[in-house]
């Protein structure tokens, strides 16, 4: 399947599922994040191929079998008019200062993404959940919104709840029915198999124990931009409708999250478009902040010396 993406929170004192339960569900991969081990040249950014984990280096046999995942997985994307889901994010910091936490989710998410093909998506946090490092325990956090934005196609819609504005970032034309795909999580917005291969080293790590059920996809990226998004990322695949089960994204420091995916809904015949994907307005109070693509501002000239960044 392609696609990914997570406001308010209760005061109410919760237990989040055993942090252990779900980590066993990604124990598969017996070396170290593939990014700890790849750099990058100065022109292209791609990763230097001989310093990927030998997991990386395929035979013929295990390059047949790749490809065919991913024109399998690209077919299945094709069918795919609208999608939604909920999902459950945990985020975890190895490098926390007590120690005793490194391994436990620091920040529960609880949240919701919709997608329509082929350029359209939302991605919105509903609840925030903060580790109690003295009692173990979640709190939902007061007054937190976590991330939420919205493509219409033509924009990018970003809520700042931290400094109330409404960011819209212009979509070039040239990149318009594709740009959703060059998101920090691309792999739920649209697969198609060449494009995957030409943005990420990729391999399947699937462990024996699922490997009835399920495929998992294991991907480096190539270029300095992906990089910067993410330095490796695993992806459950439902062997048999390939739709995401969960996705664990490295980011390009220590810090970590697994997601988990339920109440997946595919083409659902009475999805509102419109109202789904629709600019969202500006609250009473907020700022909006339209940022134009570089290459539109570039052939702009401004008298008064606007920025990118305008505000309105």
């Amino acid at each position: 399947m392609g696609i990914l993406l997570i406001a308010t929170a209760d005061s109410c004192l919760v237990m989040a599922e055993p942090p252990a339960a779900n980590e066993a569900k990604f124990q598969g991969t017996a070396e170290s994040p593939a990014s700890d081990q790849t750099n990058q040249t100065e022109d292209e950014g791609a990763a230097n191929t001989d310093a990927l984990p030998g997991r990386f280096q395929l035979t013929s046999q295990q390059e047949k079998y790749l490809q065919k995942v991913l024109e399998a997985w690209q077919d299945r994307t094709k069918e795919t008019k609208t999608f939604r889901c909920e999902f459950v994010r945990w985020n975890y910091n190895p490098a926390f200062e007590l120690p005793q936490f490194k391994d436990v989710p620091l920040v529960v998410n609880n949240g919701d993404l919709k997608y329509a093909n082929p350029d359209k998506g939302t991605f919105r946090v509903t609840r925030v959940m903060n580790l109690d490092t003295k009692t173990g325990e979640y709190k939902a956090a007061k007054d937190l919104h976590g991330e939420h934005w919205v493509c219409d196609g033509a924009s990018i819609w970003q809520h700042d709840h931290k400094n109330k504005r409404v960011i819209e970032r212009k979509i070039p034309d040239e990149m318009q029915g594709e740009a959703i795909r060059n998101t920090p999580l691309p792999f739920l917005f649209g697969s198609q198999a060449a494009d995957l291969k030409n943005r990420y080293f990729l391999c399947i790590v699937t462990p024996q124990e699922y490997a009835q059920n399920e495929i998992w996809v294991d991907a480096v990226p190539r270029t300095k931009t992906d990089s910067g998004n993410f330095r490796e990322a695993i992806l459950r695949l439902d062997r048999n409708t390939f739709e995401p089960i969960a996705l664990r994204v490295y980011d390009p420091g220590d810090t970590y999250a697994t997601y988990e995916f339920s109440n997946v809904v595919i083409n659902d015949p009475f999805e509102g478009i419109k109202r789904l994907f629709a600019p969202p307005s500006v609250p009473f109070g907020w700022q909006k902040i339209v940022e134009m693509p570089t290459e539109a501002t570039a052939r702009r000239t401004d008298p008064v010396g606007e920025t990118e960044s305008q505000e309105r």
